[in-house]
């Protein structure tokens, strides 16, 4: 009986470290979130379209890829553009992704492109009214009619911004490859099984 009840307490043990490691199968990597944007407009009647993936964990902007279409009239120098981090087509000037703020309140991401010593210096901001979290689903661009909560501004020649009227990001997990969560949890059930044999061998002997 003795030995019976050490068995119990090593097995409840090692399977109490498994199952987290199971767990950690079905939810670890899945921080990072791809938020696409979806019928984003300006004061202008320009549009901003793509996608840019976002880690709550870590609170940084990864890949992204941000295309704007031309202004016209007093926005005519807010010519079409993409936003992509550095290097891109863009290959003449330096690319950044700021996010300043709480990042467990309202944010906004700021998308830069510099030349030279910010002689000529473009950003896209977007601005929600939650912070963004590893879960996904859809948030509300902030459309206040300000361009530094939500809009694009070149400070050349003249300073031009627009504002955002309206939009929405669309936040999806980004999945972890399945080879490699396929790998993990083999091992982790291969854990299992070694575990287990030994104490099964073990009341086979003493009945």
């Amino acid at each position: 009986m003795k030995n019976e009840a050490i068995h119990d307490r090593h097995g409840a043990t090692r399977a109490a470290v498994l199952a987290a490691g199971l767990a950690a199968c079905g939810t670890a990597g899945a921080a990072p979130v791809v938020w696409s944007l979806s019928s984003v407009t300006f004061t202008d009647g320009a549009a901003a379209s793509g996608f840019f993936v976002y880690d709550a964990d870590s609170h940084t902007v990864g890949d992204y890829s941000i295309g704007v279409t031309a202004g016209s009239g007093a926005t005519a120098d807010l010519t079409a553009f993409y936003y992509f981090p550095s290097p891109g087509p863009n290959s003449s000037g330096s690319a950044a992704v700021e996010i300043p703020g709480n990042a467990g309140s309202a944010m906004t991401l700021r998308f830069t492109y510099t030349v030279g010593s910010q002689s000529l210096l473009r950003d896209l901001r977007l601005s929600t009214d939650f912070a963004l979290d590893s879960g996904g689903g859809s948030a509300v661009l902030v459309a206040d009619g300000s361009y530094l909560s939500s809009g694009e501004h070149i400070n050349a020649p003249r300073g031009t911004s627009r504002a955002i009227v309206g939009g929405v990001l669309t936040g999806t997990p980004v999945p972890v490859p399945a080879s490699v969560w396929s790998l993990v949890c083999a091992l982790v059930a291969l854990g299992t099984r070694r575990r287990r044999m030994p104490r099964v061998a073990f009341f086979a002997r003493h009945r």
